[in-house]
């Protein structure tokens, strides 16, 4: 499946992401720090469309491969970083990992935003061939009832 936004154009496949994602791990199976627990249960409060955009993809929010906090927002939230791999390739638009530039990023809805690249870092061994990377930074809200220590996460 093609997807195009104003930012990049992917070519992905869908029914062997989805697969995957099928039996992939939650993210607290492999991390039980508090930002990785709070983002899976925060991603149940995100934007229907975000959600709906991964789902397109045939990725499991809940699953990322990796997340990490970069610390808090004044509005409540904290900003994240992290990535999911698909099964695909980045056809225009491509970024590479880390390189964060406003200009650059799609914002799905409320301040998430991704980039893309060709191949992936930390993939798991079973992921299908081609890779491509959706790196995320988003501001997600902090659900966990656990006061955040940001040198504990």
């Amino acid at each position: 499946m093609i997807i195009a936004t104003p930012k990049f154009t992917i070519d992905v496949d869908v029914e062997k992401t989805k697969t995957y994602y099928s039996t992939a791990k939650f993210i607290s199976e492999d991390c039980s720090c508090i930002g990785c627990r709070n983002y899976e249960k925060a991603i149940d409060f995100i934007s229907d469309e975000i959600v709906s955009f991964f789902s397109r993809l045939g990725v499991d929010t809940k699953k990322a491969r990796e997340v990490y906090v970069y610390g808090p927002n004044a509005n409540g939230t904290m900003l994240y970083g992290g990535w999911y791999h698909v099964c695909g390739k980045v056809i225009s638009g491509e970024i590479m990992p880390g390189q964060w530039n406003e200009e650059k990023l799609h914002i799905i809805a409320n301040s998430f935003g991704i980039t893309c690249s060709n191949g992936g870092d930390l993939v798991d061994d079973a992921f299908p061939q081609p890779i491509m990377q959706i790196d995320i930074h988003a501001d997600v809200p902090w659900v966990l009832d656990e006061k955040h220590d940001l040198h504990k996460m």
